[in-house]
Parts: structure tokens; sequence; C-alpha cells
């Protein structure tokens, strides 16, 4: 995972390892990062799309965005949503997001 996708999300609060997304601060707070910096830098939007197409192309991809994210340990008191439920609740992001979702569902279960 790299480029705008990954630099805005890390920059937000997820971040990636092996095993998939890790969520570094809570769920609001990387919805309310994604938005502003989409909304600032207007490349970004279609890049960072690129990018989430990119992770949704492979079934592991499409797996590890619908499985709840692994929390780190600073993060308290928050619930583990999926990269997908947080990614909805982006308006920028979520037309693009249904559309890739209803698409690759049935390719890969």
């Amino acid at each position: 995972v790299g480029g705008v996708f990954a630099t805005s999300l890390r920059g937000a609060g997820i971040c990636f390892d092996d095993t998939g997304p890790i969520l570094t601060a809570s769920s609001a707070k990387v919805r309310y990062s994604l938005e502003k910096a989409l909304q600032f830098n207007s490349t970004s939007p279609s890049e960072f799309l690129e990018g989430l197409e990119e992770v949704l192309a492979t079934p592991e991809g499409l797996r590890q965005s619908l499985l709840p994210m692994r929390t780190d340990g600073d993060v308290k008191n928050c619930t583990a949503d999926s990269l997908a439920k947080v990614l909805l609740g982006v308006p920028d992001v979520q037309p693009k997001l249904i559309g890739l979702l209803f698409d690759k569902i049935p390719e890969y279960f």
C-alpha cells in the first residue's frame, strides 16, 4: 500500500503492516482528518481513490478492508471499525467505495 492513499491514511491515524490496517486514532478522528485532507488538496481525492481500488482489487485486500481493524495500544475506548466502515463516513470517498464494494464482493464471495 503506497502513494496518496497510504500517506493520507497514515496522517489520519491508520497504518498498515503485513496483517492489515491498524487504527492508531479514534475512528471519528480518522474520518475528520481524511475529510479535511481530501477537501483541501484538489488532486488527492482521485489519487486516494486509485489507491483504494488497488487495495480492493485482491481478495485479501478486500477481506482486510471488511474485517475490524486492530487498534494500537494507545487507542482506548474506541470500537475497532473496519477500514471500509471508516471510509464510508468520508463524503468524498463514499460513492466510489460503495460502487467498488458492490462490484468486488460478488466476485470473491
